[in-house]
C-alpha cells in the first residue's frame, strides 16, 4: 500500500526532533528521547498514521521507550497505535508488533500472555527474535511454565471446563471498581489469547472473568462480552454444545437479543451440531439485525442463506 509523504519543510522538522531523540535516548534519558519523539508525533498532521514511514516509525519508537521507562498505560496506548500503523500486516510486522505486546505484558506482570506471543513468534523465528531485546525476555521465556496451557491436553477429550450457569442472586445497579477492573483484565488476557491462537487459554480466561461477576451473571454488560467471546473460543476448539450454551447465555445478557454477532455465532454452534434448520434460524435473526456487513468472510453461514432464499441481491 502506497502512503503519502509528508512536505519537505515538514519532513525536516520531523528528522530533526526524531534525530534529538536518538541522542537522548543514545544519553541514557529515555524522558527526553519521549518527548522529543512526542513533539514529533503532535506535528503530523490528522490522521497521522497515514503518512509513509513517520506513524509506524514513531508509534514503534514510542511503543519501545515507554515500556523502557516503566510507563505502561503510555504504552499500551502506543502499542496500538503501532498495530493500526502496520495495518494491513504481513507476517513479519505481526510478528513485530506481538514482540512488543509481549514485552509489555512481562512488564505488566502476566506471564503467561507475555509468554504466548513469546511463544507463537519463536515456533517462527526461532532464538534470533530475541538477540535485539534484553536476555531477561529470552531467559523469561525458556524458564516459565504457564499455569494455563496454551492447548487442550488431549484433543480427544476436548475442553473439560463447564460453561458458567447465571443463577439466582440479587441484582445491582453497578459493579464496584475491584471487579469491574478485575473482569476486564480476564477479558483482555482472553483476548490476547485468541489473538495468537491459543484458544484453550482463552477460553479459561473468559469462563474466570464470568466466575468473577456477581450472580446472576447476566444482569451485567460483562456477562455480554466474555460469553460470546468464550463462544468463539469454543467454536476454535470444536466444543459446539458449550459454545452453543455459551452464546444462548450472551442472548440472556444486557442487549444479547439485539446483538447479531450473538446470533450469528449461536448459528456456527447449531450448524456444527448438525442443527442445520435451527442454525438457519440463527443466522436469519442476524441477518435481519444487522445485514450483510457482519458476514464478511462468513461463507457458510451466507451459503445458508442463500440457500433459503434469505439474502438479499
Amino acid at each position: 500500500m502506497t502512503r503519502p509523504t509528508v512536505d519537505p519543510a515538514l519532513e525536516e522538522r520531523l528528522d530533526a526532533l526524531i534525530g534529538e531523540g536518538f541522542d537522548a535516548r543514545d544519553a541514557s534519558d529515555v524522558a527526553g528521547a519521549i518527548a522529543k519523539w512526542t513533539a514529533a508525533w503532535e506535528l503530523l498532521p490528522e490522521p497521522k498514521l497515514q503518512w509513509d514511514y513517520y506513524g509506524q516509525a514513531l508509534t514503534l519508537d514510542l511503543t519501545k521507550a515507554c515500556i523502557e521507562a516503566d510507563d505502561l498505560a503510555q504504552a499500551a496506548t502506543w502499542v496500538e497505535r503501532l498495530d493500526e500503523a502496520y495495518r494491513p500486516h504481513n507476517d513479519n510486522t505481526r510478528m513485530l508488533v506481538d514482540f512488543e505486546k509481549a514485552k509489555l505484558f512481562h512488564k505488566a506482570g502476566q506471564p503467561d500472555l507475555a509468554y504466548a506471543y513469546f511463544d507463537a513468534i519463536y515456533k517462527v523465528k526461532g532464538k534470533k527474535v530475541f538477540d535485539a531485546t534484553t536476555p531477561d525476555h529470552y531467559e523469561f521465556y525458556r524458564s516459565h511454565t504457564p499455569t494455563t496451557p496454551s492447548q487442550p491436553a488431549s484433543t480427544e477429550a476436548g475442553w473439560a471446563a463447564k460453561v458458567p450457569a447465571p443463577s439466582g442472586g440479587m441484582a445491582r445497579a453497578e459493579l464496584d471498581d475491584a471487579a469491574h477492573e478485575r473482569v476486564t483484565a480476564l477479558i483482555e488476557e482472553g483476548d490476547g489469547f485468541m489473538e495468537v491462537d491459543a484458544p484453550q487459554a482463552a477460553a479459561e480466561k473468559y469462563v474466570a472473568a464470568l466466575e468473577a461477576l456477581p450472580q446472576p451473571y447476566t444482569q451485567w454488560e460483562h456477562a455480554l462480552i466474555a460469553y460470546v467471546a468464550l463462544a468463539d473460543a469454543c467454536l476454535a476448539l470444536t466444543q459446539y454444545a458449550e459454545a452453543e450454551q455459551a452464546a444462548r447465555f450472551a442472548l440472556q445478557s444486557p442487549d444479547g437479543q439485539r446483538n447479531g454477532y450473538v446470533w450469528l455465532r449461536l448459528g456456527d454452534a447449531l450448524r456444527g451440531q448438525g442443527r442445520d434448520a435451527d442454525a438457519l434460524e440463527a443466522y436469519t435473526g442476524a441477518y435481519m439485525l444487522e445485514g450483510e456487513e457482519l458476514f464478511d468472510g462468513e461463507d457458510a453461514a451466507l451459503a445458508e442463506l442463500d440457500a433459503a432464499g434469505i439474502r438479499k441481491r
